[in-house]
């Protein structure tokens, strides 16, 4: 749903054409796209243990506590081009081993405002981006009327937001779905019970666990260290309780080129990998004890990052999926390339034209060779266009890769087409800059002052939580903004430019207790700061532009309006509340 920048949520162009597909796939048992997951016998969510209390540990060299025992797993199956090999038989991983959580909040914006107003359960509700953005969350009782993410765009942005090309107007999902509630975005709530949900996973899982925000509504958690301390006895009964463990089904997975799991006998699954997914179910069920049986998670569970994000989704909602570490091959095999968090825009195009290209050379190699070999005649037909997987990555050749991305990149890359990371979990240091925004239509400068005074607030309340909490106070000050919806690099593209902190933040910020009150009052002072400069830098860029009227083929009646602004602070340096002042006036 969105990237993160040093730390702080970055919604990356929504509502543009960046805006995630909502993939309506077959209504398969075993599918990731499934609409509907039946529930699993015995799974965790039967629980009766409801405390929310920090895991105890117990000598990990006991003989009941240790996770060294080994446990007889089934004969795994891994296959290579094309071939199908037996593996070795799979062993009890050691303690040693990393165990991965990817923790992701089921439908987070709907859950978060039923958390607040309880009377939205069960009716579909939609969460819309400020000023005919757009969808950008949906209730499942809202999309199994058929609405999608991105629906409710306004005109201008269906008409020239490529993607959002045929999409329902706000007035076509009302037909569709008469009951449906539409909520505005409150980013302020949602950072609020983001920041309550990590506070409530770290306490439940104790200071072994490593937690790390990975966007305002997943997480990633190193439990490795919790495993190799915990008594086993404290996860007993969940194990006991457990019938099945969800497991990446590596076979059907390979076969159908989609990920997909399989129930596996809790006792056939080795014992390190028992007690991380009863870790998790724990997890799941403390989180429903503390925000309510609505707040659901999703877990993916594994040996790295990669991993136990791509199959965090396989149960979605409210389920969690094991993969084994011989199985991680499989998942890079299974996923398409563009479904990589990392991957779905520029980078994810250019490997994908790089993989295309790689497979004509190969393709025509064997084509030529067979011409040789006979001279009959091959009547093709023609086949369905696969989606480029992420294992395919191992078709380029390093040295191209290399050149195209850079060394480091490439190397990673090829790691993760094998199913490998190696990258840590850290725990998110304080941010290192702070981004608000807003997206609008096409707008004069009339039209968009609206907008900006509002922006101006949101920033201002965002640089004041940095000082409150952590004492840090920016020395820069940027303005970015978009015209139009184009990215040609003509005018639109998002420009920017940076000035000094404006003095209304300097006298803000000057008082060791932030009041809501005083920041509204400086929001005028703020508004007039960034307008100025706005203003004056677009004036000189219009004229620049309608003097090259010929080459462009912009002209004052085609000019595109202003239709997005963000407002950042950035170069934070710690102060203390007593020595503010001083350093606010040298600034």
């Amino acid at each position: 749903m969105s990237d993160t920048l040093q730390g702080i949520q970055f919604q990356d162009d929504l509502p543009d054409a960046e805006l995630e597909a909502v993939f309506n796939g077959d209504n398969e048992f075993c599918s990731p796209t499934s609409k509907v997951n039946p529930a699993v016998p015995g799974d965790i969510e039967g629980s009766k243990d409801t405390s929310i209390q920090p895991l105890s540990t117990g000598n990990p060299s006991s003989k009941d506590g240790s996770p060294n025992s080994t446990v007889t797993a089934k004969r795994a199956a891994t296959r290579k081009g094309g071939k199908t090999t037996k593996a070795k038989k799979a062993k009890d991983a050691p303690a040693t081993d990393r165990v991965i959580f990817h923790v992701d909040v089921d439908s987070f914006y709907i859950t978060a405002e039923r958390t607040r107003n309880p009377s939205l359960l069960h009716q579909p509700v939609a969460v819309m981006q400020h000023n005919q953005g757009g969808f950008v969350a949906l209730s499942y009782e809202a999309k199994r009327t058929g609405l999608k993410k991105g629906d409710a765009v306004g005109d201008q942005g269906r008409k020239r937001i490529h993607g959002l090309h045929g999409r329902k107007s706000l007035a076509d999902c009302r037909l569709v779905c008469p009951d449906l509630t539409v909520l505005s975005m409150d980013t302020t709530y949602y950072r609020m019970i983001s920041s309550q949900l990590q506070d409530c996973i770290q306490e439940c899982l104790g200071s072994t666990a490593i937690v790390a925000k990975s966007s305002i509504d997943d997480f990633y958690i190193d439990v490795t260290a919790t495993l190799a301390s915990l008594d086993r006895s404290v996860l007993e009964t969940e194990i006991d309780r457990l019938e099945a463990c969800r497991c990446v089904h590596a076979r059907d997975s390979h076969k159908h080129k989609t990920l997909r799991w399989a129930s596996r006998p809790i006792k056939q699954v080795p014992e390190h990998w028992q007690l991380a997914y009863a870790l998790a179910g724990r997890l799941r069920q403390q989180v429903a004890t503390r925000f309510g049986t609505h707040f659901t998670l999703s877990v993916g569970i594994a040996n790295c990052k990669l991993v136990a994000r791509l199959v965090s989704s396989l149960n979605k909602p409210d389920g969690q999926t094991c993969c084994l570490p011989n199985d991680n091959a499989v998942v890079a095999q299974s996923t398409p390339l563009k479904l990589v968090p990392s991957l779905r825009h520029a980078q994810g195009d250019t490997l994908v034209d790089l993989i295309a290209s790689a497979t004509v050379r190969n393709s025509t190699s064997t084509r030529s060779s067979a011409r040789h070999k006979s001279k009959a005649r091959v009547v093709s037909t023609p086949k369905e266009v696969e989606p480029t997987m992420l294992g395919d990555v191992l078709t380029v050749p390093k040295a191209k890769l290399v050149q195209v991305i850079g060394g480091e990149r490439a190397e990673l890359l090829y790691q993760w087409a094998v199913g490998e990371d190696p990258s840590p979990v850290v725990a998110r240091q304080i941010p290192a800059s702070v981004i608000a925004e807003r997206s609008f239509p096409p707008s004069d400068w009339t039209a968009a002052e609206p907008y900006i005074r509002q922006l101006s607030l949101d920033w201002l309340t965002r640089v004041s939580e940095m000082y409150t909490l952590h004492q840090r106070v920016a020395t820069r000050f940027v303005i970015r903004w978009r015209q139009g919806y184009n990215q040609d690099g003509r005018v639109g593209g998002m420009q920017s430019t940076s000035l000094p902190l404006p003095p209304s933040l300097r006298q803000v910020l000057s008082r060791r207790a932030i009041t809501q009150e005083q920041i509204i009052g400086c929001q005028e002072a703020t508004f007039a700061h960034v307008l100025e400069h706005l203003q004056s830098t677009l004036t000189a860029q219009q004229v620049e532009v309608l003097g090259n009227t010929q080459r462009t083929g912009i002209t004052a009646n085609n000019y595109p309006g202003l239709t997005r602004v963000q407002l950042g602070a950035e170069g934070f340096e710690h102060r203390a509340p007593g020595g503010l002042a001083s350093y606010l006036v040298s600034k």
